[in-house]
């Protein structure tokens, strides 16, 4: 059947990524460009619907990604567009002496939660390798644990690169023992914006140069995703776990599947909210406060339910998730206010980062990440940073 809306879908979503492109060209990385041009080159993917799981696609999809798209961007491109005065920080404490210590205090932390808890690579190996686990927390302890690992990797390029290498290693570690390969993910895509950032914003700043050094980086990533996920598959070790027959693919390749199950079948995810019962009680944003206590997704498809940035907000007032998308801008928005005039730039390269990551989820709306935001602009005000010594 001849699907026109997603011939339409894929005309707007391209003349959306020209504008991104051109934008990323003129002004260099602006949050509002690193989310629509990742947000909208999936989605232009996803309308070659390579996957069996896909169907037609309807004129809400082109209402929620493209209306919500403009509703929650437009008070950040406001922002941004604005000149704000700089408030110079009257630091106190010397980074290079503060970090090792705040690394100390989350490996300490990481490892009581660990003997608290054990990882669940050892029970996949010794008790059930078919179990569906989820995530071990220790209630107060794991939620500071994160959000002081993610306030941790924000300042790390500004350090010293032992202690860096210290904590990317320390992630890494962990997340393997509970074989989780997000975190990993979410950290390499932040070094990865950070470098663009650097580049970018010098002085004789060249796009196609800028592409040259970071393809090799996105290769990287793209390659150590594929990587963990089969040995996450292995390590589960069953044909039920294989992506490319979950995601009836097209396309008989593993590296393919992955790629397309996780960062482009999700625009179809999102299609199952349409039709729920709206909860009319602003969710998404209540998040913020007091953290998510269940998850409301779907079961997905066939077990796929990574489901956009958008999911959560439709799923509070289905046609109306504008109104919420819109408050929930204007607070993102805010938010970068604070990060401009202070000139935090690790903390604005962090936002950018789950701006970036939008295909997957509204990553903003977790209570870790955004405390672990509200804790670094603070951190910012009482910090120095000897020039002489960082390791950018």
């Amino acid at each position: 059947m001849f699907d026109v809306v997603n011939i339409m879908i894929a005309v707007l979503s391209a003349i959306v990524l020209l504008f991104a492109l051109k934008s990323f060209k003129l002004h260099g990385m602006k949050s509002y460009n690193v989310f629509l041009l990742m947000f909208f080159f999936c989605l232009l993917f996803n309308t070659t619907k390579l996957s069996r799981l896909q169907g037609d696609k309807s004129l809400m999809d082109i209402y929620v990604f493209f209306v919500g798209s403009f509703f929650f961007l437009f008070p950040i491109y406001v922002i941004e567009k604005a000149r704000l005065p700089y408030l110079k920080e009257r630091g106190v404490l010397n980074l290079n002496i503060l970090f090792p210590i705040l690394l100390a205090i989350f490996l300490l932390l990481k490892i009581y939660i660990t003997m608290k808890i054990g990882f669940r690579l050892d029970l996949l190996l010794n008790e059930n390798p078919f179990m569906k686990l989820e995530a071990p927390t220790v209630p107060g302890f794991s939620g500071w644990a994160m959000s002081l690992q993610w306030i941790l990797v924000m300042y790390s390029p500004l350090i010293k690169k032992k202690w860096a290498a210290i904590l990317v290693v320390s992630v890494v570690v962990f997340s393997i023992l509970q074989v989780s390969r997000g975190d990993i993910m979410r950290m390499c895509t932040f070094y990865f914006l950070y470098y663009i950032f650097q580049l970018v914003n010098g002085k004789g700043y060249n796009l196609t140069k800028t592409l040259k050094k970071g393809l090799p980086v996105i290769l990287f990533i793209l390659i150590a995703f594929i990587v963990l996920g089969n040995m996450r598959s292995n390590v589960r070790g069953k044909e039920d776990y294989v992506v490319v027959d979950n995601l009836e693919s097209k396309i008989s390749n593993v590296g393919f599947a992955w790629i397309y199950s996780y960062f482009v079948i999700n625009y179809d995810v999102i299609r199952l909210f349409y039709k729920d019962i709206p909860t009319n009680q602003p969710n998404a944003l209540l998040d913020l406060i007091k953290g998510r206590d269940s998850d409301d997704y779907h079961d997905g498809l066939n077990g796929f339910n990574a489901s956009t940035f958008f999911s959560r907000f439709v799923r509070d007032y289905q046609e109306l998730f504008w109104t919420e998308v819109l408050i929930f801008g204007l607070i993102v928005a805010f938010i970068i206010l604070l990060v401009k005039m202070i000139k935090a730039n690790c903390v604005y390269v962090f936002i950018c980062t789950f701006l970036f990551m939008s295909p997957f989820g509204n990553y903003l709306g977790n209570r870790n990440i955004f405390i672990s935001i509200i804790l670094a602009l603070l951190f910012h005000l009482f910090i120095y940073i000897p020039r002489n010594k960082v390791s950018v």
